[in-house]
């Protein structure tokens, strides 16, 4: 296992993540079904979310998420998410923040703790943001709302870094609220030929 080092954020931060993640899935359950219009009913799960401080509650390792009532659909469907990204062990703030640490983002004077995340495991992280995201509709869609171009070679650090007088902690909230909507699988899906 590598060693890779990481800023230690306060428990308002990670606080406030789960309270995003809380009014997303408030919205998706008062929304209904999207396939049907059906009712949705909880269907939260524990995750392992490597990276949560051990001092944190379950509460901050629960994925939100739903499914339908509707006899005949049934589906399942997670709400859109700053916390975690998709399917990935580790929360979405510790593949930013190393995957950005790669990229040239320096995290000055906080205070560092070492995480066990594998070369191959950064390096894919890598590629998830700087070969899958641009690729998304999403991505091509708030493209167009920046000033100017962002340098995809250096995501996610180059969408931190014109963010200049902010300290990391507001910075990682805005990015992982701009990026929820890639944590869901649907962002990733083929599109029919």
């Amino acid at each position: 296992m590598y060693q890779t080092l990481m800023p230690v954020f306060s428990v308002a931060f990670y606080d406030h993540m789960l309270k995003n993640d809380q009014k997303n899935a408030d919205e998706m359950e008062k929304a209904g079904c999207p396939h049907c219009g059906g009712n949705l009913h909880r269907h939260d799960r524990l995750r392992k979310a490597a990276g949560v401080p051990a001092t944190l509650g379950d509460e901050h390792r629960m994925r939100f998420g739903f499914r339908c009532g509707r006899r005949g659909c049934r589906k399942r469907m997670s709400p859109e998410s700053a916390r975690f990204q998709g399917r990935k062990l580790y929360v979405g703030v510790v593949v930013s923040v190393c995957t950005g640490m790669r990229c040239g983002l320096t995290v000055g004077g906080a205070k560092l703790t070492a995480i066990g995340v594998s070369r191959w495991t950064l390096g894919r992280w890598k590629d998830w943001w700087q070969k899958r995201v641009p690729k998304t509709s999403f991505w091509q869609e708030k493209m167009a709302s920046f000033r100017e171009p962002v340098e995809t070679k250096r995501l996610p650090a180059s969408l931190l870094l014109p963010r200049v007088g902010e300290d990391l902690e507001t910075q990682l909230t805005w990015l992982l609220k701009f990026i929820a909507p890639l944590g869901c699988d649907r962002a990733f899906a083929r599109k029919a030929a």
